[in-house]
């Protein structure tokens, strides 16, 4: 390689062959350089008259960004695509962790390039902090190639790649109505969420558009009166209790037996998960002996109540 400065006129910036960041938030960087310099030159390589970015893309952007007209850079003679993406990959690997659309769009380019999937998912997948299997390696390429804004969500909300997994499982129309569902959501729920459409979808054999015209999300998602993210949660326990009938039923009989009982606040009565047990766990917080004395009598004026019998019901 030799350093050289270049016109920032001579940089393709429309051509992102090797480009593996992505993402603004550049502030940073352009303070840094006005402050000190551009220290760490990208490297570029020749294409006709003008030089395509190998790595450094960010460090380019910037001092474009700044008003530089010439850009110091190293080029370099490699005309071998893959050794150049290889390169570019090296670079940025040993100074930053990848997000997962990063890993997604390295992966596609070194396969369109011609890397072997046997080669990708036994060289690739482990550095890049993913299981060594060909499913996930086929994940990762649908993700590279999914809709902009299956891509922006993955962006922005940074889900888990079980969640990324499941999301791709649906069809592409199917995901444009999901992501408004899924935003407001906490991974744990957007995981739930797929799942229980999935299994729903399913076993009645519809896609998702035949399932959300049903009368019960459509007044869900034609209210006024609820936020998003209230309308994602009724969503959720709606598809639950589609999934889960027999749970919901013996949930609701739970919550019903608690109001029978008018069970006192700040005092916790949580059933087995799933109800799979019959046992209840309670609980209370106490900041002195009068409190702990005051739940004892709660609960006591409860346990000779015969409606405290509707808590255990349902084992099996």
């Amino acid at each position: 390689m030799r350093y050289e400065e270049v016109s920032l006129r001579a940089i393709d910036f429309r051509d992102e062959r090797y480009r593996i960041s992505r993402g603004a938030g550049l502030e940073h960087l352009m303070r840094s350089i006005r402050q000190e310099g551009l220290v760490s030159p990208p490297v570029v390589c020749r294409s006709g008259r003008r030089y395509v970015l190998v790595t450094g893309w960010k460090r380019a952007l910037a001092c474009r960004a700044l008003g530089f007209r010439k850009l110091p850079v190293l080029i370099t003679e490699e005309t071998n695509e893959l050794h150049l993406l290889r390169l570019a990959f090296s670079e940025n690997g040993a100074t930053r962790e990848f997000s997962l659309l990063e890993k997604a769009d390295l992966l596609d380019k070194l396969n369109r390039l011609g890397m072997s999937v046997n080669r990708l998912v036994r060289e690739y997948l482990p550095p890049l902090g993913l299981p060594a299997t060909a499913v996930h390696l086929r994940m990762m390429l649908s993700l590279a190639g999914a809709h902009r804004s299956v891509r922006d969500f993955v962006s922005e909300k940074s889900p888990s790649p079980a969640v990324v997994k499941a999301l791709l499982g649906f069809s592409a129309g199917d995901r444009r109505l999901l992501l408004p569902l899924l935003r407001p959501l906490g991974q744990n729920k957007q995981r739930q969420v797929l799942e229980d459409l999935r299994d729903v979808c399913r076993r009645d054999g519809i896609p998702v558009r035949r399932l959300f015209r049903r009368q019960g999300f459509q007044s869900i998602f034609r209210s006024s009166r609820l936020s998003m993210l209230q309308k994602a949660e009724a969503a959720r326990q709606g598809l639950k209790r589609m999934r889960f009938p027999a749970l919901n039923a013996r949930e609701e009989e739970f919550r019903s037996a608690l109001r029978q009982l008018k069970w006192p606040g700040g005092i916790t009565a949580q059933p087995s998960p799933y109800f799979e047990e019959d046992h209840v766990t309670v609980s209370f917080r106490m900041g002195s002996r009068e409190e702990f004395r005051a739940a004892l009598d709660k609960l006591r004026d409860i346990a000779g109540r015969d409606e405290l019998d509707a808590l255990f019901r349902g084992k099996g």
